[in-house]
């Protein structure tokens, strides 16, 4: 009886990880064949970004309402486009590299449902709540 409940742990800790190396296959090969990108918006009085081009590095200057800018570095295989400076735009190969950027850039400022600023994919939408009447 034990022997085979410990069989049946095997085979499913198995096919957990075929599923993974499966997943990590596809992804892996869609990087040769396709660019990812990422909008973002940036929503709010005085929200604004601006890219900075040295001469390796690519440099985002983010004002955020904050009494202080806010610098982050991009990563080498990740390009930028902004036309405006209320709109990003991400482009990559690796998914991963792009989705992880792009979160550490929406944790400045997330969504909030009351006034509706921060910063948004651009197909998001939200919906705003009612505050409190006194």
């Amino acid at each position: 009886l034990s022997f085979s409940n410990k069989l049946m742990k095997k085979q499913k800790q198995l096919a957990s990880y075929q599923g993974t190396s499966v997943y990590l296959l596809k992804q892996y090969m869609l990087q040769f064949f396709i660019t990812f990108y990422q909008k973002l918006k940036f929503i709010g009085v005085g929200y604004r970004v601006f890219n900075i081009n040295n001469f390796k590095n690519q440099i985002l200057l983010f004002k955020l309402g904050y009494s202080h800018f806010l610098y982050v570095k991009v990563k080498h295989n990740i390009q930028i486009f902004n036309s405006k400076t209320i709109k990003l735009v991400l482009f990559s190969k690796n998914y991963f590299n792009l989705t992880q950027m792009l979160f550490l850039i929406r944790s400045f400022k997330k969504p909030e449902p009351y006034k509706g600023k921060g910063i948004f994919h651009a197909t998001e939408k939200i919906r705003l709540k009612k505050s409190k009447k006194v």
